[in-house]
């Protein structure tokens, strides 16, 4: 699956396989690759399709 299909599939059900609609997806930890930058493995347990999901800070907003 190509970068792109995999992006348009999780944006419109992140919550399913992008390759079989599986719901049986399951995820890893949190693991830190590089600086500034969070991962997660998530695989689906129907097809095998795995992929990760990556984190990125892109603002914050003071709590008072």
């Amino acid at each position: 699956m190509e970068p792109h299909q995999l992006r348009r599939a999780l944006k419109r059900n992140p919550n399913q396989c992008p390759k079989c609609d599986s719901e049986a997806i399951e995820s890893g930890p949190i693991i830190e690759p590089e600086t500034g930058t969070l991962a997660r493995h998530i695989e689906c347990s129907g097809c095998g399709c795995g992929w990760y999901e990556t984190y990125t800070l892109s603002g914050a907003t003071t709590t008072d």
